[in-house]
Formats: C-alpha cells, structure tokens, sequence
C-alpha cells in the first residue's frame, strides 16, 4: 500500500491527464454494470443524486476559489513544482492541501449521476491519485524548507480532509477572503459542472 501511495514527478506532471482519465473509466464503468442499489443503470434518471453532485461540486468549487490567490496561478497550473515560499495561511492553514481537496470533490462529485459501481471507482482512483501528488510534494517540499515544513506538518494541520476545528477555522477564511473575482476566474474550467447537473435534476424532475 505504501508503495501504491508514492508519488513520483509524472504523478505531478500529469495530473490533469489521469483525473480526466479517470472519470472517463468511471462512466466506462458504471455503463458496464447495474447498480445494485437501485437497478437502474445510471443514478442520473434519480433527481436526488443530481442534487448530491451539485453540493459535492459547490463545495469543492468554494475551496478551491478559497485558496486560489494564496498560490499564484501560475504555479497551480505549472507542470513544474515551484518551492519558493512555503505558504502555511489562509485556506493553508485549515489543510495542507486546499486545491486537492477542491479538485478531489469537484471531480468525485460525477460519481454521483453515474451509479454505485462508478462513484467507488471515481473515489478510489481520485484517492490514491491524489495521495500519490501529494507524497511526492511533501517529498520534495521536505527538502526545500526542512524544518519549517516538518513544524507546519506538526501544527495540527490536516493533510487533506479538514478536521471539525479546523472547519471553523475555514468559515474565518471565507470572511476574510476578498478576491473572489480571481478566485472564481482561475478556476472557471470546472464550472461547467454546477449547470449539468443543475439540468440533470430540473429534467428528471419534471
């Protein structure tokens, strides 16, 4: 498993690549089997489901735009690691790793409108995905900033999924946030997934 886990730099290079990747074979998928909670082919005929996704993806959205501006955008774009400054604020301070976090439930979020067989693929592959980024980025920020990332690591701060306190730390981060407008336009490429499944729910509501 530890090895599964461990990233490397193609990982990180092409990570935009296997989460595309990913949800692809998710849809594969789900097509290929029934789900067994339902028996229906895909979740998407059930408004309910295209609900969950839309808060999923709303949620996910609302991190990423939270921590979009504490990081330039283009060292989150880059296909290059950038180590310059260790960045322990803001959305930074509530999870080592915000923009992983906002991507991990925008892009699980589509398991949801597929079935039960392609939302546990999703979430498994975006999981070990996702840890393996960050494995290799721990890695190498170790050997950048040494004892000043081990104590930022040490300060409570959860490596991905927020803990209860740290939550209330993040409502503080929204209220203190002032650039939305560049939060939300830097990150414009995965809002088309609040009106799909906007649609999905208005059509099977009908």
């Amino acid at each position: 498993m530890t090895v599964l886990l461990q990233g490397t730099e193609f990982d990180f290079k092409h990570r935009v690549v296997t989460m595309i990747a990913g949800m692809l074979v998710s849809v594969f998928v789900a097509l290929q089997c029934n789900d067994p909670l339902t028996g229906t082919t895909l979740w998407v005929k059930h408004p309910i489901f295209s609900l969950i996704a839309l808060v999923s993806t709303l949620f996910g959205l609302l991190v990423r735009a939270a921590a979009t501006g504490y990081l330039p955008v283009d060292i989150i774009a880059d296909l290059k690691l950038h180590k310059g400054k260790l960045v322990s604020d803001g959305a930074f301070a509530v999870t080592r790793n915000p923009l992983y976090l906002g991507t991990f439930l925008v892009v699980a979020s589509i398991g949801w409108v597929l079935n039960f067989w392609g939302l546990l693929f999703i979430i498994v592959f975006q999981a070990i995905q996702t840890l393996r980024i960050i494995t290799y980025e721990e890695q190498e920020l170790h050997k950048k900033f040494g004892a000043d990332y081990t104590q930022y690591e040490s300060a409570r701060v959860p490596r991905l999924f927020p803990s209860s306190q740290s939550l209330v730390a993040f409502i503080d981060v929204l209220k203190q946030k002032t650039d939305w407008a560049y939060g939300i336009r830097n990150n414009m490429w995965f809002f088309g997934f609040p009106p799909c499944y906007i649609l999905t729910y208005m059509t099977q509501s009908l």
